[in-house]
């Protein structure tokens, strides 16, 4: 199963939301509050946070649609992201795509990545995207089909990464440490059309500034 999380923070998409691509992977969609906005009048079946950002015209009209709202207090403990996080977990996903969040405040970028590779998400994989950009939150293997000469960074989150092995990548490791707080895995670039990402204890974000396919 693949649940889909609209967040805010950015302009609008430039595609329609129709051709977005979470809404054609996903088995289920949740809005976190202003994520509203990026599904450009197409139906979510969850609105879920304080409401403090969401255009109320459009909140009603995707109630009207038939989405589901849990409305929170303002002043909490937990962000939209990470109480859609909750909801999406006890749906027991395989794959949770995070699809927004990319611009707006600097602070609720990073803040993003630190909530996404949480162990707390650990039992499903979770991808982050925009228009054209991609993350991916590793532990275990991974498999990448990407246009050759694709820039991949990996950037490790939580402590270090033990054991990451890279094939397919100019620059491959094979069962070694990336150190957290450490450059080493910036701006590596995939060679063919498949490559692969293995790390055998930690966290790695494998963040792809370009679109990785043609």
């Amino acid at each position: 199963m693949t649940v889909l999380i609209l967040v805010g923070g950015d302009p609008a998409p430039q595609a329609d939301a129709g051709e977005l691509g979470g809404f054609h992977e996903a088995d289920y969609v949740i809005a976190a509050d202003s994520g509203l906005h990026r599904a450009g009048g197409r139906r979510v079946d969850l609105i879920v946070g304080d409401f403090d950002s969401a255009e109320a015209s459009r909140v009603e009209h995707a109630r009207e649609q038939g989405s589901e709202l849990q409305r929170f207090p303002v002043t909490k403990d937990l962000t939209d992201l990470e109480l859609a996080l909750e909801v999406a977990a006890d749906r027991n996903p395989d794959v949770v795509i995070v699809e927004g969040g990319f611009g707006g405040r600097f602070d609720h970028f990073l803040n993003t990545a630190n909530v996404i590779t949480s162990e707390r998400w650990s039992g499903f994989t979770i991808e982050w995207w925009d228009d054209v950009r991609r993350a991916i939150v590793v532990r275990g293997t991974i498999s990448i089909a990407a246009r050759p000469g694709s820039m991949v960074s990996l950037l490790p989150y939580g402590g270090n990464a033990r054991g990451v092995t890279l094939t397919g990548f100019v620059y491959g490791l094979d069962d070694e440490m990336l150190e957290a707080g450490s450059g080493r895995g910036l701006s590596n670039i995939i060679v063919g059309e498949h490559a692969s990402i293995s790390v055998a204890e930690g966290t790695l974000l494998a963040m792809f500034p370009d679109e990785l396919s043609s």
